[in-house]
C-alpha cells in the first residue's frame, strides 16, 4: 500500500516486531504519507507503534519518535479499551474494515476519528503488524453534536412551547404540529397532517390569509404576521396571532413555511371590553353632561377630558389651562367661594373638594355646575394633584326648584285632603298631615321621628310591621289608638317612592271608617235578623205546610177514601143480587173497578201528604219504601244504600229529611233523563251526609240557582232549617250530584 510492504519481523523482544518491516521504498513515499490529511499509524502484533505519520502525531499531540513503541491503549478512553482490543483483533485476523474510534490526544483532549485499517504481511504472508489510516472527523463530531443538541433543544421547545407551532408544506397542510397547537384546534397528532391552513381559518380571514401564504411560497416576502380567527374542530372561533416564516433550501428555493401561533382570544376580548367601556365611559359623560379634569398644583396648569367643549359648549380655542381660567368663567357671585373651597382642599387633607356654581355661557344663559376633587399628595402631606370630575347640574337644579315648589303644592293637598296621610321611612314617621295629626290628637312635633306600631292597638301591631316589611300596597283595616288611648277603626293603604340618598318612603292613606264600620255592623246584625226572620217564616211555613198535608190527608183518607170504600162495597153487594140483568152487572163491575182504583189513588195521595209511615216504620224504612215506589213509577236504574238513620232525627226533623230525598227523586224523574241513579244516606259522628246522583243531562249551577228553582229552594230551606246546607255539582251532559249535610246529636249525648 504506498510503497509499504510487511517484511518478516524480528527474534528481538527489546524491539517491537516488525520494526524494520516498513519499507519507504524512495523518499517520493515518505512524503506522500507524510504530505496526506489522513494519519498512519501501524502496529505490530502486540499493538505497538512501529511506525506513525507526522500528520498522525500532530493529531495525537505527540511527535512520530515519541510514539515509537507506545501502545494504541495509552490512547483510548478507558470505557472504549475492551471494544479496541476486539476491533484489534479483528483487524489481524483480516477482517479489515472501518469503524469510528474515540482517541485521547497527550494533553487529554477528545479526537474523533474515522479508522480504516488492513493487515500488514511478510513475505510468508503471516501478519506481522496492522496499518491504519485515520481521519480526524473531531470537528465533524462536533458539529454534529452542537446539530443534534439544537435539534433536540429544537424538539424540546417545539414540544413544551406554550405557544402552537406548526410546520406548513408549499400546498399549506401541515407536516407537524406541536401539542399547544393540537390542543388549540382539537386535532389528534395523526389527523394533523389532512389539515390545511384553510381548514382552520374562519371564512373572513381566508381571503388575505390566502394571499399572504401565496406571496411567502412564491418568496415575494420572508414572513407576515397578523391576528385571524381560526375555527376549532367542535366549531368554536378562537383569535390568534400568526408569525409565519419562510424557510428556504441552500439555493434560496422556498420550501415550507413555520408558524408560530398564540391565542390571544382573550386579550382580544379585554381589549374589545375595553373598547367597549371606554366608548360608554364618553357616552356615559357625555349623557352626564361630566367632565374630568386634572389640577396641577405646583403650576395650576389643568387638564381636561376631550368632551369638555360639548360640555361647556366652548370652541377650541379657549379651552381653560389654568385655574385662573377657570374661575374666570365662573359667575362673579360664586367666584371667591369656589377659589376658598379648592384651596381648603389643598391646605386641609380632611377636607373634601365639592363645589356648585354658576357660569354665564356666552348666549347669556345661566347653567349650574358641580364640581367634585380629591387631593394626591406626597410623604410629607405636600398637594401634587387634584383629579375630579365636574358636571352640568342644570336640569337637577331645576328639578330641585320644581321639587320644592311641588312639595309645596303636595302640603298644600295634603293638609287639604279629607284622608290622615303618613309619610315613613323604615317604621319611623317622617311627616304627617293636619288630618293625620287629628285622628291621633297630636302635634306635629310629637311624632316626627317616632316609631308607628306603639300608635296602633296590640292586635293590630303585628299586622302593620308585617305590611311594613314586605312592602304590601293591599288595603287593610287596623285599629288606630289617638293620645288618649281611644281607639279608632281605620283603613291604611300604602305606596312606596325613591326619595334622595337611594331611601324608600311609604306614603300611607289613612281614613277613618269607625261610622263605617258602625254602620257595617248595625247592617250584619239587620241582615242576620232578616235572615233568622226568614228561616223561622220558612220553619213556620214548611210545619204549616206539613200540617195542612196531614189535613188533607185525613179528610182524604178518612173521608173521601171511606165513601170510596162504601161505593165500592156496594157495587159488590149489588152484583150478588139474584137474576141481575148480564149488562147491568157488567156496569156494576165496572163502577167497582173504577171505586178500588180511586181508593187506592186516594190511599198514595194521603201517603205522599203525609208519610205516616215514618210514625209507624221509621225513617230508615220510610225512605227505603219511597225508593221502592219511586222504582215501580220510573225506568231509571236506582241504586240505594240507607244506613239505620232513625235515632237521629226527632220526627218533624225526620219529615223534612224525608221531604229532601222526595223532592230529589223526583228531580231526577222529572228533569235529568238519566239512565242510572243512586241514594246514599249514611251516619257520620254527629253528620248526616246525604247524597244523590244522576248520569242526567246535568245543568248550569249558576243558571239554576239565579232562577231560583222551587224544588232546588225547597230542599236548600229544609236543610237550613235542620242546621245543615246544600252542595250542587252540575254541568250540562255531565249529570247532577246533590251533597246534604245534617247535623245531628248522638243519643248517647241528649241526656
Amino acid at each position: 500500500m504506498m510503497g509499504i510492504r510487511g517484511t518478516s519481523g524480528t527474534n528481538d523482544p527489546e524491539r517491537p516486531e516488525g520494526r524494520h518491516a516498513i519499507d519507504v521504498g524512495h523518499a517520493g513515499v515518505r512524503k506522500i504519507i507524510d504530505t496526506t490529511c489522513d494519519g498512519v499509524w501501524v502496529f505490530d502484533t502486540k499493538g505497538r507503534t512501529t511506525y506513525v505519520s507526522r500528520r498522525m502525531a500532530e493529531m495525537l499531540g505527540s511527535t512520530p519518535d515519541e510514539l515509537i513503541g507506545a501502545k494504541l491503549q495509552e490512547f483510548l478512553d478507558p470505557e472504549d479499551r475492551a471494544a479496541a482490543e476486539r476491533d484489534l483483533h479483528g483487524w489481524l485476523t483480516k477482517q479489515a474494515g472501518a469503524n469510528y474510534q474515540h482517541l485521547l490526544r497527550r494533553d487529554g483532549k477528545d479526537l474523533w476519528t474515522r479508522v480504516a485499517s488492513n493487515p500488514i504481511e511478510n513475505e510468508y504472508h503471516s501478519i506481522v503488524g496492522l496499518l491504519g489510516m485515520f481521519t480526524d472527523i473531531t470537528e465533524r463530531r462536533s458539529m454534529e453534536q452542537a446539530l443534534q443538541r439544537a435539534e433536540t433543544e429544537f424538539r424540546i421547545v417545539f414540544d413544551a412551547s406554550a405557544v402552537g407551532i406548526v410546520v406548513v408544506d408549499r400546498q399549506g397542510y401541515a407536516v407537524m404540529a406541536n401539542a399547544a397547537l393540537l390542543n388549540m384546534l382539537g386535532y389528534r397528532r395523526e389527523e394533523i397532517t389532512n389539515v390545511s391552513f384553510e381548514h382552520v381559518t374562519h371564512p373572513d380571514d381566508l381571503g388575505e390569509d390566502r394571499r399572504l401564504y401565496t406571496a411567502l411560497m412564491r418568496g415575494e416576502i420572508d414572513s407576515f404576521r397578523r391576528e385571524k380567527r381560526y375555527v376549532t374542530r367542535s366549531g368554536k372561533v378562537l383569535w390568534v396571532h400568526v408569525n409565519a416564516s419562510l424557510v428556504r433550501s441552500t439555493d434560496g428555493i422556498p420550501q415550507y413555511a413555520i408558524s408560530m401561533i398564540e391565542d390571544v382570544t382573550e386579550r382580544v376580548k379585554a381589549e374589545r371590553a375595553l373598547h367597549h367601556s371606554e366608548t360608554q365611559l364618553r357616552l356615559a359623560l357625555d349623557a352626564a353632561r361630566m367632565v374630568i379634569w386634572s389640577w396641577d398644583v405646583p403650576t395650576h396648569r389643568l387638564e381636561w377630558s376631550d368632551n369638555l367643549h360639548r360640555v361647556f359648549d366652548l370652541p377650541f380655542e379657549r379651552t381653560p389651562t389654568t385655574l385662573q381660567e377657570v374661575i374666570d368663567t365662573v359667575a362673579p357671585e360664586d367666584r371667591e367661594r369656589v377659589r376658598k373651597e379648592m384651596n381648603a382642599a389643598v391646605e386641609n387633607a380632611d377636607f373634601e373638594f365639592v363645589s356648585e356654581y354658576r357660569v354665564i355661557m356666552d348666549n347669556g344663559e345661566t347653567r349650574w355646575f358641580e364640581a367634585r376633587g380629591e387631593v394626591e399628595r406626597d410623604g410629607a402631606g405636600k398637594a401634587l394633584c387634584m383629579r375630579g370630575t365636574a358636571v352640568d347640574v342644570t336640569a337637577r337644579k331645576s328639578a330641585e326648584v320644581a321639587l320644592r315648589a311641588s312639595e309645596e303644592r303636595f302640603r298644600t293637598l295634603a293638609d287639604a285632603a279629607f284622608e290622615g296621610i303618613a309619610i315613613s321611612d323604615e317604621g319611623k314617621l317622617v311627616d304627617l298631615n293636619n288630618r293625620m295629626l287629628s285622628l291621633l290628637d297630636v302635634q306635629r312635633d310629637d311624632v316626627i321621628g317616632r316609631n308607628i306600631a306603639p300608635w296602633f292597638a296590640n292586635e293590630s301591631t303585628s299586622e302593620v310591621q308585617r305590611r311594613i316589611r314586605e312592602g304590601d300596597t293591599g288595603m287593610y283595616e287596623a285599629t288606630l289608638l289617638r293620645r288618649d288611648g281611644r281607639p279608632v277603626q281605620v283603613e291604611i293603604q300604602a305606596r312606596y317612592f325613591q326619595a334622595d340618598q337611594g331611601r324608600t318612603l311609604r306614603v300611607a292613606a289613612v281614613r277613618d271608617v269607625s261610622a263605617r264600620r258602625l254602620a257595617a255592623e248595625l247592617l250584619q246584625q239587620s241582615q242576620e235578623r232578616e235572615l233568622r226572620a226568614r228561616e223561622d217564616f220558612s220553619r213556620h211555613l214548611l210545619n204549616a205546610q206539613e200540617q195542612e198535608r196531614q189535613r188533607l190527608a185525613g179528610e182524604l183518607h178518612d173521608g173521601l177514601g171511606q165513601n170510596l170504600s162504601l161505593i165500592r162495597n156496594r157495587m159488590h153487594l149489588a152484583l150478588e143480587t139474584a137474576n141481575l140483568d148480564p149488562e147491568v152487572a157488567e156496569h156494576l163491575q165496572a163502577v167497582a173497578q173504577i171505586a178500588s182504583d180511586c181508593v187506592a189513588e186516594v190511599r198514595s195521595l194521603a201517603q205522599n201528604l203525609r208519610p205516616v209511615q215514618i210514625e209507624q216504620l221509621g225513617l230508615t224504612e220510610s225512605l227505603s219504601s219511597l225508593v221502592e215506589r219511586v222504582r215501580d213509577s220510573s225506568t231509571t236504574e236506582i241504586e240505594c244504600r240507607i244506613e239505620d238513620v232513625d235515632d237521629t232525627l226527632p220526627p218533624d226533623a225526620a219529615t223534612h229529611l224525608y221531604r229532601i230525598c222526595q223532592e230529589a227523586l223526583n228531580n231526577v224523574l222529572r228533569h235529568a233523563n238519566a239512565q242510572h241513579s243512586s241514594l246514599t244516606l249514611v251516619r257520620d259522628v254527629g253528620i248526616l251526609h246525604l247524597d244523590v246522583r244522576d248520569d242526567g243531562v246535568g245543568f248550569d249551577v249558576r243558571t239554576a240557582s239565579g232562577a231560583g228553582g222551587l224544588g232546588l229552594t225547597s230542599i236548600r230551606e229544609r236543610a237550613q232549617i235542620l242546621g245543615g246546607n246544600l252542595e250542587v255539582h252540575s254541568l250540562p251532559g255531565k249529570g247532577t250530584h246533590l251533597q246534604v249535610r245534617i247535623p245531628f246529636t248522638e243519643p248517647a249525648e241528649r241526656h
